[in-house]
Parts: C-alpha cells; structure tokens; sequence
C-alpha cells in the first residue's frame, strides 16, 4: 500500500517536471541564434569581403557587415583576401589582416585581445593611457598603453614591431621592453629584438586609398637609420603577408618609388643585404585601395507618385538604395527643390532603407549621403528621384496575403489559437468586411466579420477540403472596395520545419563533438524520420532514425558537408521537410618546423642529400611539404610533397644552387568525402652555400689505360 501511494504522487511530478524541462528545451532551440548579452565593447568601421563572427559560449559563425556593434568576448575571424577594422569605445582601432583571428575581451578596465594566427595592428590614443592592453598569442605575451604596434603570426613565430610608444614583451619567462622602431621576433628559442635600418614610411601602414578610376599611382618612400653598410636594397610589393603572391620587384638607388596599382590590399617591404651579405628584410607595411563605389537610389523611382484619400493618412513613403561596402552610415534628405537648398526633413540609419510617414501633398526631391570612417572618401551623394503626394475620389482594390491562392495548408500544422488571414493594409481603409465560404460565389459563406486591421484569425474548427476567401474595404467616406477571390485547400498532411544549424552553417568541432539538431514542433501523429546524408541528393544516408520532440542530439568527429531532413509518414501520406546543409570542420595546428631552422645556412660542399625535417600533429593524416627557390625576382617552386612521414630526404641536388630558400610545411586531414582540410602553414627561409675553395677528390684511378 505504502509503494502505491508514493508512485500515486511520483508519476504526476516527474510527469511536471518534463513538461517543464521540455518546454524550456523547446524555447532554447526554437529561439534564433540571439546577441551575446555581453555588453558592446566596439564597432565594425570597415570590411572587405568575409568577416564572421562567433558569439561567447556559441559555436556557429554568423558573417557580419559595416557598422555591426561588438560585443565582449566575441570572435572575429577573417577570411582569404578579406580584411577589418574594428574601432573599440576608448578609441582604439584593430586592423585586422586577411585569414586572421581574435578575441576582444574587456575585464577590470583593461583590453585583452587573444591573437590566434594571422596579422593584427592596434593603434591607441593618448587618452587611451588609462587603460592598457593585453595581447596574448600562443605563450607570448605583449602589453601595451598608448601606441600603435603591428604583429604577425605564424606557426610558433610571432613577430612584433613598434609603430609608435612602446611595448613589454614576455616570452618563456622573459620580459623585455621594446621601443619605437624596433622589431622583436618571440619564438622557443626567446626574444630577438633588433632596430629597424629602415624606416618605411608612404604609404602609412593601414591606410586606406580611395580611387575612382582602375589604378592609382602609389609613392613608396622610406628613410635609413641604421649606419651599417646595406647593399642590393629592393622593394617587393604583395598581396599576402607572406609574398607568395608577389607583384612588383623592384632594384631601387634613392629613397622613393612610385608604382602603379589596381584596387586591393597589399603589403610591402624593403629587402637588402647587410654587412654580412645575409638576405635582410624590413617590418612589412601594409596598405589597401579601395575602388569608389557609386550610390544609386532605388525607391522612389524617378517621378513616382504616392496618392490618397482625402481623409485618410498618406502612405508611409519608403526610400532604399545601394549598400555600399565603405559606408559607416546614411543621411536621407527630402526637400521642396532639386538643389536641396531647403531641406524639409531628413534621417540617419546604419541600413540602406527607411521609411517617412506622414508627408502632406505636394512635390518633393529625395537623395541618400553616405558616410565612412575613411576620410579620403569625404561623402557620397546619390542621384535624386523626384516624387509626388496626391490626393484621389477612389479606393485602390485590396490586395490579399494569406492563404495565397492555390495554396495547400496542412490541417496539422493550424495553431489551437486559430487559421490566420491577411492582406495588404491601405490608408484608403477604416474598415474591411472578411467573407470565408467552401464556394466562389460566397453563399451561406462559413465566416463573415469586420475587422479594422489588415488581418482575421478563425478561431472555428476547419475541416479539410476546398475554400473560398476575399475582402471587402471599406472607406469613412462610404466608398468600398472588393478584393479578388482566393481559394486554397486543408490538407490532413504535414509541414515539416526545420530549425537549427542554419542551413549552410560551418561548426567548429573543437567547440563541440555533438550539435543539436532542431525543428519545429509537429502534431503526434504519424512517424517522423530523420535522415542525414554525405550527399545532397539524399540517395544515401548515414543516419536515418525515429524522432520525436523538437531536437536530436548528433554525435560525429568527421569533418565534411552534411545534408538533413525530416521525412513524415501516416495514413497513407507523406511529406518532407527541405534539405539542410551544415559544414564540420576541425582547427588544425600547423607542426614546427625543426630542421632546418629558421634562417640556417646550410654548407652543401659535403652533402649528397637535404633532409627536411618537422614535428609531429596528432590528428594530422598527411603533410603538405613546399620549398621554393627565392634567390631570384620570381620564386620557383622546386618541391610539392604530400607524405605520412615526418621528415623528407631530397637526393636530387640538381634541384638546388647557391641562394635562399623558404620551405612550408602544413597538416592535412582526410574527411568523408574524400577532400582534405589544412591547417594554417609554418614557414622557414634557409641558405645553401658552396665552398668553392675546396679541393677536389680524384675518385677515378689515377691512371687510365686505353688498348
């Protein structure tokens, strides 16, 4: 007796409780992926190309634009030929480069930015004192106040110049202070600092051109410090950071070129000899030309016209226009005359879209100014549409929304709150007259009311089968309005939604060995199916299970494109969901790179083979090795490997000559479908040298006899 009244009381709590957790389960995933709550720390002022950006304790990148706020510990990544400026409350800018990433965190009043690869630059104010900044990358460790200061990451190497101030570096338990024109070199070996012999100066380091035509001749100008004798002094001109992507080379004898380039971003440096006849280079300094855009107007059109009743309020004039890639923000004027002498009314917006209500009868002239935080672009004025506003006897006809004609609606998928109908609301209107019936002709029709919104919700029982809908609108003046008829159809299938990834989502799985899967929730009638699929024409499936509920939790530790949906099946009927795609992908490290090492000079006098030797990655199936014969103008590709192995002997010497060399190595994994992914690529320049004062060994006999 005493067991049954426990269970008498336990079955209904528990039964409580998973409504409860079920409900708040249900509004975790039906809810769109939100801001952090994070405060903002920042704005996005400038972008080219692809930026994402991850929230705190989220895992999906979603891509950003132009005057998008920042908000505490979120992450920015950027991708290939892509760059950004973030500009922070204090006034500090980060520029970052292309296939670059951080994190910006503001914590007991101080910056702290976490550089995970790539190329980043900050520039604080003198009032930015107050504060300092916090740079961590890998095990190193630089801290900053006022100044500006450029790094660069590759591998384990982290490269840090001073722009302007100066900085305390720690690295492997050693902290140096560096100083304006000075450059430090953080790797495993310690912190090299060495002063800069010379100093670059036009184009400034990330600064923005803007052009109008399809190429600008940039000066390039710089000045020496150092007293040392330099010789072979040439200027090289890239796109990438690591000059793989080199499109000028020049030898130059004074202190000043000028080149002629088309928009894009690039980088440059100076490359020389010293003393010693070691190939040298300068800090790289990087700028960008960006192409001025023109700002067209779209709505109004030219001469449209926007009429009334009298009586009634005016339609809300809407105005769009072109987006535009440098554009901080708008400012949309309307005015009484064509040169804007007298401006009437006007708005600001970070969109390119905004409406103005309420504007009284007459003539007017609309155009769109847009701003940026590059001042060399000044503003941008758009072309002007002249507009009317009038006022008219008759009613424009109503035009109907939903149901849409000929539109199949599934009885399942109709909330207990009710069958919702609309149709496109006018200032014409105080009142419309809704009419439902199962004929065209509306006899005996199954619902009729007034309604003095554009919507009607049935709250009726509706049974499946054929109906008929229209409206009529009704002016103060008396004046009514017939809208056209629309028929649709209740069906006793199903509609299948789909949720979360977002369709074409990439998911980081080192964030997350599982994700969920959500949807909609559907009536408990019927099965459900889930199937998951490599391809995208779902003929074959990797996973194809019952479901009930609103999520499924999928485990995977495979990289590649996925493919899902929902398949529902009952009384003899059946439907599917649209098909979704999200891409898994692993962050592979890039493995050390051991011998040779950075910047050795290897005597091949003695040696009948070249050994190229790395550490080893973990989840790394192949190595990608690539050595390139930079002596020259153009560099030269001489080795293209990909191996399990962790080292590689070149035997054939006929490959190499005297000069530099710049060997990379990168980790490869397979996924699913066969294609691999790459980790970010290590990078060493290495010399050969000759000795040739050498005395040569006689290895055939030292006499000859010939019959």
């Amino acid at each position: 007796m005493s067991l049954i009244n426990r269970t008498y009381f336990t079955i209904p709590i528990l039964g409580l409780l998973i409504l409860l957790f079920s409900f708040l389960l249900y509004k975790n995933l039906t809810e769109k992926v939100k801001a952090s709550d994070n405060p903002v720390i920042g704005t996005l002022t400038f972008k080219t190309r692809t930026i994402q950006r991850k929230y705190d304790n989220e895992v999906i990148w979603e891509s950003i634009t132009t005057a998008t706020e920042i908000h505490n510990k979120d992450t920015i990544r950027t991708e290939n030929l892509s760059d950004a400026v973030l500009t922070l409350e204090d006034g500090t800018k980060i520029q970052i480069g292309e296939n670059s990433m951080i994190l910006v965190d503001f914590s007991d009043n101080n910056w702290n930015l976490n550089f995970a690869y790539g190329t980043v630059a900050t520039e604080r104010s003198a009032n930015a004192s107050d504060s300092v900044m916090n740079i961590q990358a890998g095990n190193s460790k630089i801290q900053v106040g006022a100044g500006g200061l450029s790094l660069d990451k590759s591998g384990e190497s982290l490269n840090v110049k001073i722009d302007s101030g100066q900085a305390k570096v720690t690295n492997g338990g050693q902290t140096q202070e560096i100083a304006k024109d000075q450059i430090a070199n953080l790797s495993s070996e310690g912190i090299s600092v060495n002063d800069i012999e010379y100093k670059l100066l036009t184009p400034l380091d990330r600064s923005i051109s803007v052009i109008e035509g399809n190429n600008k001749s940039i000066v390039f100008s710089w000045s020496k410090l150092g007293k040392s004798k330099l010789t072979g002094v040439k200027i090289e001109v890239s796109t990438d950071p690591g000059f793989k992507r080199i499109v000028s080379t020049q030898n130059i004898k004074s202190d000043s070129i000028s080149l002629s380039l088309a928009p894009g971003s690039y980088y440059w440096r100076l490359a020389y000899k010293d003393d010693k006849a070691s190939n040298r280079f300068t800090a790289i300094s990087k700028f960008s030309i960006e192409k001025k855009e023109n700002l067209r107007l779209f709505t109004p059109s030219q001469g449209q016209n926007y009429s009334f009743i009298p009586g009634s309020t005016s339609l809300p004039i809407s105005v769009s226009w072109s987006k535009l890639q440098l554009a901080s923000n708008y400012n949309v004027q309307i005015s009484k005359s064509s040169d804007f002498a007298n401006i009437i009314l006007q708005k600001d917006t970070f969109n390119n879209s905004i409406s103005f209500s309420d504007i009284p009868e007459g003539n007017y002239f609309v155009r769109v100014l847009a701003k940026s935080s590059i001042e060399e672009m000044g503003l941008i004025t758009s072309n002007s549409h002249s507009f009317s506003v009038t006022t008219r006897i008759d009613a424009v006809k109503p035009s109907l929304f939903e149901p849409s004609n000929g539109k199949t609606v599934s009885k399942f998928s109709i909330p207990d709150s009710g069958l919702f109908f609309s149709w496109k609301d006018s200032s014409d209107f105080s009142e419309y007259e809704f009419y439902l019936s199962n004929n065209a002709n509306f006899t005996n029709p199954i619902a009729k009311d007034s309604s003095s919104s554009n919507f009607y919700k049935l709250t009726n029982d509706i049974k499946p089968g054929k109906y008929f809908w229209k409206i009529i609108g009704k002016t103060k003046t008396g004046i009514q309005k017939e809208s056209d008829v629309y028929q649709f159809q209740i069906t006793e299938s199903i509609n299948l939604a789909l949720l979360r990834p977002n369709n074409g989502s990439q998911i980081d799985l080192d964030d997350a060995s599982s994700l969920n899967l959500s949807w909609k929730p559907f009536p408990n009638i019927g099965t459900v199916t889930l199937e998951i699929s490599k391809n995208k024409n779902m003929e074959s499936t990797i996973l194809k299970e019952k479901v009930s509920g609103t999520s499924y939790k999928f485990v995977t530790d495979s990289t590649g494109i996925y493919y899902w949906r929902l398949v529902w099946n009952g009384d003899g009927e059946s439907a599917e969901s649209e098909i979704f795609n999200f891409t898994t992908s692993k962050k592979l490290v890039a493995p050390n790179l051991q011998i040779p090492s950075k910047n050795q000079i290897v005597d091949m006098t003695l040696r009948d083979s070249l050994i190229f030797q790395w550490s080893s990655v973990v989840e790394a199936d192949l190595y990608q090795l690539l050595v390139y014969d930079v002596t020259g103008i153009k560099e030269r590709e001489i080795i293209n490997v990909k191996i399990k192995e962790l080292k590689y002997i070149l035997t054939d010497l006929t490959k190499l000559n005297e000069g530099k060399f710049r060997w990379e190595v990168k980790s490869l994994t397979k996924n699913n479908d066969d294609s691999f992914s790459s980790s970010n690529t290590n990078r060493a320049d290495f010399f050969i040298k000759l000795d040739s004062g050498s005395i040569t060994k006689i290895l055939t006999p030292g006499k000859v006899y010939v019959e």
